[in-house]
């Protein structure tokens, strides 16, 4: 039954986040990620995984939420294909500096990956 009842959260937070209540969405995300990973069914842990990035972009850009002008420089770098050690010399920064704009400019992107980075600044 926890499956049945994470697998309800999910989509809950999947009717909530379409109609942009984020915080309903937020809370069955979480709701459904105790069920799935009490349960150990992996997938759906990871597809509510997926839908938490997404209601974070989604949220970001309803919220106005935006990157610092150094993030989106460097996120925008990034997504260019250029390395963190580039971006760093070309800034005059550490890799290390630039690791962290690329981890928070993921993180408020609602992004998975560096990769995924150029699609939402299509967007944004």
């Amino acid at each position: 039954m926890p499956v049945l009842a994470g697998r309800a959260h999910l989509y809950s937070a999947q009717l909530a986040a379409g109609d942009a209540d984020f915080h309903t969405a937020t809370r069955h995300i979480a709701q459904a990620l105790s069920r799935f990973r009490e349960t150990g069914a992996n997938a759906l842990h990871g597809e509510a995984i997926a839908l938490r990035r997404k209601l974070a972009g989604q949220q970001a850009a309803a919220t106005g939420v935006s990157l610092t002008r150094r993030e989106r420089q460097v996120a925008e770098m990034a997504a260019r294909g250029l390395t963190n050690k580039q971006i760093a010399s070309e800034l005059f920064v550490s890799p290390r500096t630039v690791e962290d704009h690329v981890g928070r400019a993921i993180r408020k992107l609602g992004v998975p990956n560096r990769a995924a980075i150029a699609s939402q600044l299509g967007r944004s």
